[in-house]
């Protein structure tokens, strides 16, 4: 997911407040320039505790899970805090494992 999707949705998400998930471009530019080093980890979510309806269309999962995980892109898997980041010119992360995958099957 590229940041700009994300932004996409969160302006969608915004038109349509009833959802309850309103953000800015300014606000995901903060979560996404967030800093691993300085963030209090404690007040990081643990995405292993988000929950979604899966009986929900893909925008309203989309915005439940956005709501959950407070932000995107700094979150915590245990006591582990993870900082995403999108390369926007380079390959898919799905390509990346392929490569991976076909080199170590070649050894």
């Amino acid at each position: 997911m590229r940041s700009g999707f994300l932004y996409r949705i969160c302006l969608k998400a915004h038109r349509l407040s009833k959802i309850g998930y309103m953000i800015t471009k300014n606000t995901l530019n903060e979560m996404k320039n967030a800093d691993l080093q300085t963030c209090n980890k404690e007040e990081l979510v643990d995405i292993r505790d988000v929950q979604v309806d899966t009986n929900k269309s893909q925008f309203e999962r989309l915005v439940s899970f956005m709501n959950a995980i407070k932000n995107p892109y700094l979150f915590k898997v245990g006591d582990v805090a993870v900082k995403i980041k999108f390369a926007e010119n380079e390959q898919s992360f799905q390509k990346k494992m392929e490569n991976i995958i076909s080199a170590k099957m070649a050894l």
